[in-house]
């Protein structure tokens, strides 16, 4: 995680990397189609990611919600790092990373 949130990236950056690497191992696949030409930034802020391909594929609910959470287009909503180690780690250790 970047420990120093200058020019517009903070940890919630690494949030939706999570999703999208979660994602690939859960599906064998990206979350999106690259072949767009719209610059990347701006595909960024209005992405919408197919929940019925993990869905189709036999993947838990509770994990469609995880990824859900992790690849909301709007970093407002987004599982924060924070949360996420929260959910995978002792409170005292999560405590520690955040």
């Amino acid at each position: 995680m970047n420990p120093n949130p200058a020019a517009g990236y903070s940890s919630i950056v690494d949030a939706w990397s999570i999703g999208v690497v979660l994602w690939c191992c859960l599906t064998n696949q990206t979350p999106f189609d690259e072949t767009e030409s719209e610059p990347l930034a701006l595909r960024m802020r209005s992405r919408q990611v197919d929940m019925s391909v993990p869905q189709s594929l036999g993947v838990s609910d509770v994990a469609i919600d995880f990824l859900r959470k992790l690849l909301n287009p709007d970093p407002r909503f987004r599982m924060s790092c924070c949360a996420f180690f929260s959910l995978l780690l002792p409170t005292e250790e999560s405590g520690r990373l955040c």
